[in-house]
């Protein structure tokens, strides 16, 4: 490659989002699942997308790998705008998924190589059938699936399994950005350390960039470069994983952390900030921060102005006016 072109590509991020809006037509109204939210992820690192069910971050994966067609904003895969791609158009096999259910993403009438085939015949890669095959079985062998369950079924292997068979389809079009949407949850604890540590190890040996959805926060700690929290389709705090965990300003994100289990003694006298009110309706919201009914700190100005999102120290970024206000 010409050096002049990578150090271009190094400076720029793989995958920009800019003013992402979301939104499903209802009877009532207009849902806003994702609600102007941008951002940056640069070439190795993963962005942590952490919120309760129900706060779009889902949403948000599907629609940044154009599963979704956004409402409003557009995403950037290396500079280029990949909302308007058509939808055969082969960057989009440069961007790949890993799902929520290991069993339910998988056809169950497809033994495990078919299954992993499947995406470089859609996009007419590797050539003939017996290249693909050699392909798949060298994804097999990376994602530590063995080659005696290549003619195996899905109801056939257990939880983990089948999520490396995920990861291996995830993998098939040589992708350089994967949403892993809650890719552990389904499974087992035990289990969840082998395919956290199996992404990892991909991520450094494939260069990957990561956007990992969850609502588990000790596992998108130890996944994380960036964290970014979100709340009924808006992005509330973002900031380095460090910071998010050492300096939490945010109210919504004080009380996520506070949930989190510590196994040690010294937990013990922790305060846990419990969270009152009703959610607000993302159907049609009313101006204001959407946190304002759940927040002990909210004043009158909250309910009527919706926050900006201001820095409160390098590189962390909150929306709350009380932060900012600081």
């Amino acid at each position: 490659m010409n050096e002049h072109v990578a150090v271009n590509e190094a400076g720029i991020p793989v995958i920009e989002a800019e003013g992402l809006k979301k939104y499903y037509k209802t009877r009532g109204g207009f849902v806003h699942a994702v609600d102007g939210i941008s951002f940056k992820i640069m070439r190795g690192e993963t962005l942590g997308v952490v919120g309760e069910s129900g706060c779009g971050k889902s949403t948000l994966g599907r629609t940044v790998i154009g599963l979704h067609a956004p409402t409003e904003g557009r995403v950037l895969f290396k500079g280029r705008d990949v909302t308007r791609l058509r939808r055969r158009d082969p960057q989009r096999a440069k961007m790949s998924m890993i799902f929520q259910d290991p069993y339910s993403s998988l056809n169950p009438r497809m033994c495990v190589a078919d299954l992993i085939a499947d995406p470089m015949e859609v996009n007419h890669l590797y050539g003939d059938r017996r290249a693909r095959y050699k392909r798949v079985e060298e994804l097999m062998d990376l994602v530590g699936l063995a080659s005696r369950v290549a003619n195996s079924y899905p109801h056939e292997l257990d939880g983990g399994r089948r999520q490396r068979i995920g990861i291996a389809r995830a993998l098939a079009t040589d992708p350089e950005f994967i949403v892993c949407d809650e890719p552990v949850s389904a499974l087992d604890v035990s289990i969840q350390a082998q395919i956290l540590n199996l992404l990892m190890d991909l991520q450094e040996q494939l260069s990957l960039t990561y956007m990992f959805v969850t609502h588990d926060l000790s596992v998108v700690r130890h996944i994380s470069t960036n964290i970014m929290v979100t709340y009924l389709g808006k992005c509330v705090e973002y900031g380095p994983t460090a910071r998010i965990f050492d300096n939490p300003c945010h109210p919504y994100t004080r009380a996520l952390l506070s949930a989190v289990p510590e196994p040690t003694l010294a937990a013990r006298d922790r305060k846990i900030e419990l969270l009152s009110g009703e959610i607000v309706s993302s159907i049609n919201p009313a101006p204001g921060c959407r946190f304002a009914p759940r927040c002990r700190c909210c004043e009158e100005g909250c309910r009527s102005a919706e926050p900006e999102s201001v820095e409160a120290e390098p590189g962390h970024f909150v929306s709350c006016a009380l932060c900012g206000a600081r």
